[in-house]
């Protein structure tokens, strides 16, 4: 498969890059990596700002990104932040997080299968 395949639309003659090679553009999974990327080249560290650039405009791919040490502290962040969210969970609340999660992420699913 090539590095890039139509947009959203399916129809647009803009191209985007391709972030995971084995999930195609219109993916939920690669459309909230590419918001995440968007949002950090708006008004991220000016270090990720230019990376995620890179990433966006297919000169680095997800990976290097993603390994890369000016991401490590993001990440670091924000697991450690998950793992604290979650240990001040009850067993009950992080089910129901889940399973909103998951109504979620169906609910964007069907949506953009239409």
């Amino acid at each position: 498969m090539s590095e890039t395949e139509l947009g959203p639309q399916g129809g647009d003659q803009e191209r985007e890059p391709r972030l995971f090679a084995t999930i195609p553009t219109n993916d939920p999974l690669h459309r909230a990596a590419r918001d995440g990327l968007e949002e950090l080249r708006r008004s991220g560290p000016p270090q990720l700002r230019d990376l995620a650039a890179a990433v966006l405009d297919g000169r680095m791919d997800i990976r290097s990104f993603a390994s890369s040490s000016a991401f490590a502290p993001v990440l670091a962040a924000a697991a450690e932040r998950s793992r604290a969210e979650a240990a001040a969970m009850t067993p009950e609340q992080r089910e129901q997080q889940l399973d909103a999660l998951r109504r979620e992420a169906l609910a964007r699913f069907r949506q953009e299968q239409q």
